[in-house]
């Protein structure tokens, strides 16, 4: 996405610590920059 502040409220920045989650509703949008590292990044979709 080009401009995510088209969307509504600019983005802010969330940086997390090893072993931190975030909990957010489903109709947010959200992203994350790409995993660089050796280890897996877990992703799960509750309804």
């Amino acid at each position: 996405m080009d401009n995510a502040g088209d969307y509504g409220d600019p983005p802010i920045a969330l940086e997390m610590r090893t072993g931190q989650i975030s909990l957010h509703g489903d109709r947010i949008l959200h992203g994350s920059e790409p995993n660089r590292s050796d280890r897996r990044r877990y992703g799960e979709t509750r309804l």
